[in-house]
C-alpha cells in the first residue's frame, strides 16, 4: 500500500513538472498577438515579435518587418514582394515557395531556414546569415548575396544566374550541381 501511494506521488510530481515545462516552453515560443494584428492591419511592424506565427499564404507586399523576431515563423507560399526584412531574425523559418521578389533581407538571420522553392529574384541578402539554410530549387536570379554567410547551405538545383556572391562565405555549401564547395570558399564555390 505504501509503495503504491509513493508511486502515485512520484507520477503526480512528474506530471506537474511536465505541465509547468510545457507552459514555459509554449510561452517562450508564442508570438505577440497585438504585433500580428498590427502587421495584418497596417503592413508595418518593425521590431515586432512574430516568433512561431503561422502566416501561410499571407499577402505581405511592401511589409516593413525590420529587426522583427520571426524565428520558426511559417510563411509557406506567402507573398512578400518588396518587403523589408532587414535585420529580421528568421532562424528556422519555413519559407517554402515564398515569393520574395525584390525583398530586402540585408543582415537578416536565416540560419536553418527552409527556403526551398522560394522566389528571391532581385532580393537583397547582403550580409545575411543563411548558414545551413535549405535553398533547394530556390530562384536567386539577380539576388545580391554580397558578404552573406552560406556555410553548409544547400543550393541543390537552385537558379543562381546573375546572382552576386562577392565575399559570400560558401564553405561546405552544396552548389546547384549537387557538388559541395570546399572549405574556405569565398565569393565562388571552389570544388
Amino acid at each position: 500500500m505504501y509503495f503504491h501511494a509513493r508511486l502515485e506521488r512520484v507520477f503526480l510530481s512528474m506530471a506537474i513538472a511536465a505541465a509547468v515545462f510545457l507552459l514555459y516552453a509554449v510561452a517562450g515560443w508564442a508570438f505577440d498577438k497585438d504585433d500580428l494584428e498590427r502587421l495584418m492591419a497596417t503592413g508595418k511592424c518593425p521590431g515586432c515579435d512574430l516568433t512561431g506565427a503561422n502566416l501561410v499564404h499571407a499577402s505581405l507586399q511592401d511589409a516593413i518587418l525590420t529587426r522583427a523576431k520571426m524565428a520558426d515563423v511559417v510563411l509557406t507560399g506567402a507573398a512578400l514582394f518588396d518587403a523589408d526584412l532587414s535585420g529580421a531574425d528568421l532562424t528556422g523559418a519555413k519559407l517554402c515557395n515564398t515569393r520574395l521578389f525584390d525583398a530586402k533581407l540585408t543582415n537578416a538571420k536565416l540560419i536553418n531556414a527552409d527556403l526551398s522553392g522560394a522566389k528571391l529574384l532581385g532580393a537583397r541578402l547582403t550580409g545575411a546569415d543563411l548558414s545551413r539554410a535549405c535553398l533547394i530549387k530556390a530562384d536567386l536570379t539577380g539576388a545580391n548575396l554580397t558578404g552573406a554567410n552560406l556555410t553548409a547551405a544547400d543550393l541543390t538545383r537552385a537558379v543562381v544566374s546573375q546572382a552576386n556572391f562577392s565575399q559570400a562565405k560558401l564553405s561546405h555549401a552544396v552548389w546547384p550541381d549537387g557538388k559541395p564547395c570546399r572549405a574556405g570558399s569565398v565569393g565562388a564555390c571552389r570544388k
